[in-house]
């Protein structure tokens, strides 16, 4: 509950969910998204959004050509406190990242107070907007918010709502989502993870054989007798235990076969398929192995330069084209990252000789120092 003020100052109490309906978490409900939700893509758009909504935002005054930082404005003052629904600024461009990846678009209502200013800014799930557009479809004249199967739609003007989206080749008004080309690999980590698990229950495969001689027909009592039997020793609380078996059946266990065994690798190309197609590094997800603190420095240099900046840049653009036309032409905003600091002369000392990568005699000539002669003993 928020308290505004009319035109005539008269003190009303309005209610902001009446307006943006129920708030509905994106990995979870009635959103498309669960199909990906426990595979890697869940992890590289997790990475991406944080990393994303790590950000610093500046906002600047450009008057005549004269740039200076503006520390104090409404705008400052909505992204420095929680909306409504308790949800910080941090986390709104935590969503808009993690919707512009699943859904190629994300929708920020801008609540109006009672003069039509913005007081705060709420997300609005993406799978219950629709767009709406003027009769010969060139213009977005607003939008229509469902919190609900069987529920009235709420309507907002195009003003009010910060669309966001990754551009499409085929429509200025679509979004692309940044998984559209890991459609068919979400499905091969989901069946994988299927297989892995029915592999904890059963080895994922038909593990036993029970042969009956041809010549030997078997009555329907004893048919079901074998079947439950069978189905009583699956499971790895089973695995040991042991099975009688009379006229003339016989127990065959079945091999793990060689395209068994490659499961585990084919694990890590599917994984490593995602985060490549997501461009996030191995390092960054605590995956790389024999990395040191410069390869991970540069690597994550390089995914905020390379990635993160350009995925911004759909983001600031957006809330620049709200600020503009909501306080003024001459303010904008802009978002900065802190990278990791060069390793000092020092750092790579330390880096090389505790990973044991080169000697110490390795390391004096590495710095400019004259070797130290074998037979010299060290002075205390």
């Amino acid at each position: 509950m928020a308290t505004v003020k009319n035109k005539t100052n008269k003190s009303k109490t309005k209610n902001f969910r009446d307006r943006s309906g129920i708030w509905i978490n994106l990995f979870g409900g009635d959103s498309d998204a669960s199909n990906w939700e426990t595979t890697w893509v869940n992890t590289g758009v997790s990475c991406r959004a944080e990393n994303f909504a790590k950000g610093n935002i500046f906002l600047y005054r450009d008057s005549r050509g004269k740039v200076g930082e503006v520390k104090t404005h409404p705008f400052l003052d909505i992204i420095k406190k929680n909306n409504s629904y308790e949800q910080s600024f941090y986390e709104i461009l935590y969503l808009i990242s993690c919707n512009l990846d699943v859904y190629g678009k994300s929708f920020v209502y801008a609540v109006p107070n009672g003069v039509g200013k913005p007081v705060e800014f709420v997300l609005l799930p993406t799978p219950n907007v629709t767009i709406l557009f003027n009769s010969a479809k060139t213009e977005i004249v607003g939008y229509e918010y469902r919190s609900g199967s069987g529920t009235n739609p709420i309507k907002y003007s195009a003003d009010e709502i910060i669309y966001f989206r990754l551009p499409s080749l085929t429509n200025s008004f679509a979004g692309t989502p940044t998984i559209k080309s890991l459609e068919k690999v979400i499905d091969v980590d989901n069946y994988q993870q299927m297989f892995q698990i029915k592999s904890f229950k059963n080895d994922g495969r038909v593990n036993t054989v029970i042969e009956v001689p041809a010549e030997t027909e078997l009555s329907d009592e004893a048919w079901e007798a074998l079947t439950k039997m069978q189905a009583s020793k699956v499971g790895i609380e089973n695995s040991n235990s042991n099975m009688i078996l009379t006229g003339g059946a016989q127990y065959k266990d079945m091999k793990i076969t060689n395209r068994e065994l490659d499961y585990a690798d084919s694990r890590e190309v599917t994984r490593d398929e995602i985060l490549g197609k997501l461009r996030v590094p191995k390092t960054i997800v605590g995956l790389a192995e024999n990395s040191n603190r410069a390869t991970s420095q540069a690597e994550m240099t390089s995914f905020i330069e390379n990635v993160i900046k350009p995925l911004s840049r759909f983001i600031v653009d957006k809330f620049n084209s709200f600020i503009k036309r909501t306080w003024g032409e001459d303010l904008y905003i802009t978002m900065e990252w802190t990278l990791p600091t060069s390793l000092s002369t020092d750092d790579i000392y330390f880096e090389l000789h505790d990973r044991e990568a080169i000697s110490t005699e390795e390391l004096r000539a590495y710095f400019g120092f004259s070797a130290k002669p074998s037979n010299q003993k060290s002075k205390k």
